[in-house]
């Protein structure tokens, strides 16, 4: 998918999974900042990708999302892949949808971008590792919508990558214009953020439940989108 459509998917996610649970405007700026970054960041894997462009697409013209990027691609991808070739051969040269859209790639494009955070401010002498860590979170939440929403898509990808090479896939082209499930579901995903969003004020969820209840709607939003994509 586009990174645009990545973005608003991720956003939307997030939201619908976050909004029982945020209290602070510091909380909301950390996380959607994050989900933001997550969002774009398997695509580090190539070269004119999203994250990479700098005001030639609106919605990622930010010089911290290019520089997470270059962090991403010459700091943890490169280096990793090296030692996953030297291990399983020339099947982990690095290409885009390779590592970096694999559970194994997500896991440690995270915790080295946590680390290096966590190092960056120690070096400071500034008091944020709370706040980093909330970060890192919203950043593999987003990175994980990102590999979702590719698992759609005809190409698919291999989550179980590089243990396996098995594909999963679904029927939507990126950049076909006239398939409008993309736009549909993430229509259907803004409506649950408002629906999760005015909650508080007409008590349409039990108290009690209300916490939980962003999960059930993000797994069945999810669940149905699979189906409409045809995952396999």
């Amino acid at each position: 998918m586009k990174g645009s459509e990545h973005l608003v998917l991720s956003l939307l996610s997030g939201g619908v999974f976050v909004i029982p649970f945020i209290s602070s405007f510091e909380a909301c700026l950390l996380v959607f900042t994050g989900l933001f970054i997550g969002s774009l960041a398997p695509d580090a894997d190539a070269k004119r990708s999203a994250i990479f462009r700098r005001g030639k697409d609106p919605l990622s013209f930010s010089l911290v999302t290019y520089l997470f990027g270059l962090t991403i691609r010459y700091l943890i991808y490169y280096p990793v892949s090296l030692l996953l070739m030297a291990i399983y051969g020339r099947r982990c040269t690095p290409r885009h949808r390779g590592l970096l859209h694999s559970l194994a790639g997500l896991a440690i494009m995270s915790v080295f971008i946590c680390i290096f955070l966590l190092l960056g401010v120690d070096l400071l002498e500034m008091e944020y590792t709370d706040q980093i860590l909330l970060f890192s979170g919203a950043f593999l939440f987003g990175a994980l919508i990102h590999l979702l929403a590719d698992t759609c898509t005809v190409s698919g990808i291999g989550w179980l990558f590089p243990l396996s090479e098995r594909r999963w896939c679904g029927t939507i082209k990126t950049g076909d214009k006239t398939d409008i499930r993309s736009l549909m579901f993430a229509s259907t995903l803004g409506l649950a953020v408002l629906f999760l969003l005015i909650k508080p004020a007409y008590l349409i969820i039990p108290e009690e439940l209300y916490q939980y209840f962003g999960i059930l709607i993000l797994a069945l939003l999810w669940s149905l989108f699979f189906l409409a994509a045809r995952v396999r």
